[in-house]
């Protein structure tokens, strides 16, 4: 079979609905014939129909027309947006990194400090815990330490 040029077979296509119409068009004055064949009110019914769904497209695409137009406003002032905020980025740009920066500075410092801190109280806590053991096997008595106060008063003699 032989391809068709699709161009040529949609105005095949037309020439046979303008016939149609043409067709429906006479025979519609004549209410002989209309009344001879039961079938033409489903013609004119179908016809209305068509009619109607062709409207109701026309409609759908004047809205989807309509919401393409408004997406593409949104589309432009949102990428304005974009580049306003691009601009005001890159304008602060240096001075977010140098306050990143400081923070990073600041934050390794705590994190030493803290570990430091963390040595301190270890070596604190064994310490006690020395003297706690010395006190304990007798060897070590608090009130005969350099600047520790002793239970009597010296100040009352």
């Amino acid at each position: 079979m032989a391809k068709v040029d699709p161009k040529v077979e949609r105005e095949y296509h037309d020439l046979l609905y303008q016939l149609g119409e043409t067709a429906c068009a006479i025979l519609a004055g004549d209410s002989a014939w209309r009344s001879r064949f039961r079938s033409y009110a489903r013609v004119e019914k179908a016809r209305d129909a068509l009619h109607d769904r062709r409207l109701e497209l026309a409609t759908i695409e004047q809205q989807m027309d309509d919401e393409e137009r408004g997406l593409a406003d949104a589309k432009s002032a949102g990428e304005e947006e974009m580049e306003r905020c691009q601009a005001l980025a890159t304008k602060f740009r240096k001075a977010i990194n140098a306050v990143d920066e400081e923070l990073k500075g600041l934050e390794r410092q705590r994190v030493n400090r803290e570990g430091a801190l963390k040595y301190v109280y270890k070596a604190e806590k064994d310490e006690q815990r020395r003297i706690a053991d010395l006190e304990e096997a007798g060897k070590l008595d608090r009130g005969s330490w350099p600047g520790a106060r002793s239970t009597r008063s010296s100040w009352i003699s």
